[in-house]
């Protein structure tokens, strides 16, 4: 059977093969701000939809096709969909693919095209990755996955370019007390969730662009585009670029509005680097070239406004994320990573920004070099150098041995039963409180938050009935009193380092920033413990041993993420795999079962690559279903959070191939 609408404007054909089912084609112009919301719209057309005729309006933007029964056999339908625009209906009947052929022919045509389509697909897969049925076979690591690593790596990336959209719309912008909306604008881009987060994340697609830059340098160029044209003219680029109604309905008010203080990691200096390089071998290439040229000064102006928005006054080449709070720190990009509970803007150091400004100065050096702008490039090494001898000075702690965040004037953290240090967090932020509800420092929570927290001064706390309320008697036979941990001058605050011991540890190895043997070993050793950072799903986001570790809000606290487990791989590929016996004396870990070893980096760098590709091939895999995930749980293996996820973890082809870029 076959049937179509048609306008004098655009065709839009349908047919089925064979004639096994009727159907009616119902045609509607809905207004493009509403065509997104599903939904609303059959809320409002579900009588017509269920009881009504063919419906074949003018113009049509969304198009449904309405089936009297189920069938039984399955369905092959052919969709032919022609963007001209006609003046006449003979012309539409000119261009028909649907009465050019019968049915089976018209089939048979659609299935050869798709055959082409993927074997070119296929082809370029191989060449741009490197990846063959046969190099699964024949790599150890990989060998475990060879039955379908091949279609899982490929679904890895043709899932993420599924991905892209064009989002059009305001963006909200804080100012003052209030906000306004900018001039309306489109955006190209990827997006982490297309179904859960349909909008542009800034650092997310720096992430993104690693494997698309790689695909397809235009497609690359044409996203890199639309993302800098978003940049106002101090230099700031929205974090998260909510655009459009479609975009709005999934985020929550208090999130919609950007503040133009707020900076997030340049992780778009990744794909970047590919096009500088692409750019320079071989010839270079003419239209990357051209591109990097017209985009340099933007990028000039975005680096400056980082010195400008996050440098510290007190200490210059030092950097901190404006914005934190004692709970969060969404510039980072690491949302509920614990820093420290005082918040001291513009004194603290933070260790992964100091650590992106160094490979930040580095880039644009290198791309000041092909500008042809040699005082910039000069001075940006300059500037790199200058901010890796802070980083080393200032932010080595050698009483644990790790590179750490500085955070100033804090409270003298405790030692935990587990021997590590914690922030003296005795009280929840819900007002819970007693043996019912435990603290951070997993233990029963008290009342004696800081006065600060909640405006109430000089007045006990009582835990009466699990709640935490201002009630000096405390008079119930199960109440306790508590005294602010301001009052308490047992209590001292001193100048120190985080305690907190997780991702953010290891940013200097992430870029290579660590020149001293000793220091590398001592933060290969940390990764390597199963007892805080290494687990079976891969390397966690915060160690085992840490007060926060899976506590309340559990996002960037203990689950594994693909992005960052992929950096630490980077850095440990590209400058700690030659050193033999880094790890001495061995550490023992458990792997599928079995005792073994980790005595070097290369081992170190095996390890933890085949636990991650293993967890997220084996959730992919798992019932049939083909899915990523946002994280993935260290305990279980299991993924959670959002699915499908093909923003950032598709980066797991990229481990797979071992493409780490420059």
């Amino acid at each position: 059977m076959r049937q179509r609408t048609t306008t004098i404007h655009e065709m839009i054909e349908f047919v089925t093969v064979p004639d096994q089912i009727g159907y009616d084609v119902l045609a509607f112009n809905e207004i493009d701000s509403q065509l997104w919301d599903i939904p609303d719209f059959f809320r409002r057309h579900l009588r017509d939809l269920l009881l009504g005729q063919a419906v074949n309006e003018l113009n049509p933007k969304l198009v449904l096709l309405r089936f009297p029964q189920l069938s039984t056999t399955p369905l092959q339908l052919v969709v032919s969909y022609s963007k001209k625009r006609y003046p006449t209906s003979d012309a539409v009947r000119q261009d028909s693919i649907v009465q050019s052929m019968s049915g089976a022919d018209l089939l048979d045509s659609v299935k050869t095209l798709a055959q082409l389509r993927k074997r070119t697909f296929d082809i370029k897969f191989e060449t741009v990755f490197g990846l063959t049925q046969s190099r699964f076979e024949s790599d150890p690591t990989l060998n475990e996955f060879k039955e379908f690593g091949l279609q899982f790596s490929k679904e890895a990336l043709s899932n993420l370019l599924g991905g892209i959209g064009y989002y059009y719309g305001s963006v909200q912008i804080k100012k003052g007390k209030g906000k306004y909306s900018d001039e309306p604008a489109g955006l190209f881009t990827g997006s982490p969730s297309r179904s859960r987060f349909p909008r542009g994340f800034l650092w997310d697609e720096g992430f993104h662009l690693m494997l698309t830059c790689q695909w397809s340098r235009l497609l690359c160029m044409d996203i890199l585009s639309h993302w800098f044209n978003t940049m106002k003219p101090n230099g700031w680029i929205p974090r998260e670029q909510i655009r459009g109604a479609e975009a709005e309905s999934t985020v929550p008010a208090d999130f919609l509005v950007q503040d133009p203080k707020l900076a997030n990691p340049p992780s778009m200096m990744f794909p970047m680097k590919y096009l500088v390089e692409q750019a320079t071998k071989n010839g270079g290439d003419a239209k990357v070239a051209a591109f990097l040229n017209r985009v340099f000064s933007r990028w000039v102006l975005w680096y400056e406004w980082f010195f400008r928005s996050q440098e510290n006054p007190s200490l210059p080449n030092t950097f901190s994320w404006r914005g934190r709070t004692s709970d969060e720190n969404m510039p980072s990009g690491l949302d509920d990573y614990p820093r420290a509970f005082h918040v001291n803007e513009g004194y603290e150091i933070h260790l992964d920004l100091q650590s992106w400004m160094v490979e930040f100065s580095s880039f644009m050096s290198s791309f000041a070099t092909l500008a042809g702008n040699s005082t910039r490039a000069t001075a940006y090494a300059s500037n790199a150098l200058s901010i890796k001898d802070q980083l080393q000075s200032k932010l080595y702690n050698g009483n644990s041995g790790l590179y750490c965040d500085y955070v100033g004037l804090q409270w003298e953290p405790k030692v935990m039963g587990n021997g590590a240090l914690a922030e003296p967090i005795e009280w929840r932020t819900d007002s819970a409180c007693g043996k019912s509800f435990e603290s951070s420092l997993k233990q029963a929570a008290r009342c004696n938050q800081p006065y600060s927290n909640d405006g109430v001064r000089n007045m006990a706390r009582c835990c009466k009935y699990s709640q935490c309320s201002i009630d000096d008697k405390c008079d119930c036979p199960t109440c306790t009193l508590d005294i602010s941990i301001d009052d308490d001058y047992s209590v001292q605050k001193l100048n120190q380092y985080s305690v907190h011991v997780g991702i953010v540890n290891f940013f200097p190895v992430m870029f290579g920033l660590i020149d001293d043997t000793t220091q590398a070993q001592q933060s290969l050793r940390t990764l390597a413990d199963e007892g805080q950072m290494l687990s079976n799903s891969g390397l966690r986001s915060l160690s085992k041993k840490d007060q926060f570790y899976l506590y309340r809000s559990n996002y960037w606290r203990g689950a594994v993420w693909v992005n960052v487990n992929f950096l630490v791989l980077r850095g440990l590929f590209k400058n700690y795999l030659g050193v033999d016996s880094l790890l001495q004396p061995p550490i023992d870990i458990t792997q599928i079962g079995t005792p073994s070893t980790i005595n070097t980096g290369l081992e170190l760098y095996n390890t933890i690559r085949q636990r991650l590709v293993s967890t997220v091939y084996k959730n992919w895999l798992m019932d049939g279903k083909h899915v990523f995930w946002e994280q993935y749980n260290d305990q279980t293996r299991l993924g959670q959070m959002t699915h499908p996820f093909n923003g950032w973890t598709s980066l797991i082809l990229l481990v797979v191939a071992q493409t780490y870029g420059n």
